[in-house]
């Protein structure tokens, strides 16, 4: 039996390596304030109860931009900056300008503990990558040293669960898919993605909640540094079979 080789390991960010939730309402917060600074006309749409329509009204009247987070978001701001009485160009202009707020409060995330050391540690045997459907950009963050490649789904015009992430790892390393073990904290999105994709997963379970899908139950964490030795075991039982 030919021995399976595990090369890559990839991780989602987003309540992977960090809480995403008070990082998102943090950034909309700093976002929502210097638009009313800004712009004081807009302050009623200014919130998440307000905002959150407009935004969902730009996916439904563009699903081209599914997958464009980033750009639906700006897209959003400039038409409630319109809504509340605004010019297209000054709209456009505070749009871009709100935006960069949000994004760069959006990287100020806490990592959960030791995940510099687990991700160190994986780096020494593994090429590490980073495969996300959110807009946190890893170049951003210190933890990048560790990381040999990402794919967003801006970039890609596409999300997970679609293949599409898992071949473009898959191409960046020139490995196959069963040499390749991905790491999240969603049951549909990373783990039936990757497992679909012809993948290894791991699924980061730190609540350990119910597996969902009607798949077999995979390999599952509750903590960080739980990782390798998982990750480990999977490698040794992809050589058993």
């Amino acid at each position: 039996m030919k021995e399976v080789i595990i090369r890559v390991i990839t991780f989602d960010l987003d309540d992977t390596l960090w809480h995403t939730a008070p990082v998102i309402q943090k950034a909309e917060q700093a976002m929502y304030d210097w638009v009313i600074q800004q712009a004081p006309k807009a302050e009623a749409l200014m919130n998440s109860r307000q905002f959150d329509p407009i935004k969902q009204a730009m996916y439904n009247q563009h699903p081209e931009l599914a997958h464009q987070i980033s750009e639906v978001r700006i897209i959003a701001l400039q038409k409630a900056l319109r809504q509340a009485g605004y010019n297209s160009k000054q709209s456009k202009n505070w749009a871009l300008e709100a935006f960069d707020i949000f994004i760069n409060a959006r990287h100020e995330v806490e990592l959960f503990d030791d995940t510099a050391m687990m991700l160190e540690q994986l780096h020494q045997r593994y090429q590490l990558g980073v495969l996300t459907n959110g807009n946190a950009d890893i170049s951003r963050l210190d933890i990048n040293e560790f990381f040999d490649f990402s794919f967003a789904a801006e970039a890609l015009n596409s999300s997970k669960p679609a293949p599409a992430h898992f071949l473009a790892a898959m191409e960046a390393c020139q490995v196959e898919a069963h040499q390749i073990i991905h790491v999240g904290d969603h049951p549909h999105h990373d783990i039936k993605g990757a497992l679909d994709a012809g993948c290894h997963a791991l699924w980061f379970n730190p609540n350990n909640q119910t597996w969902p899908e009607t798949s077999p139950e995979p390999p599952q964490v509750q903590q960080i540094t739980d990782i390798p030795g998982a990750i480990k075991q999977i490698a040794l039982l992809a050589n058993t079979h």
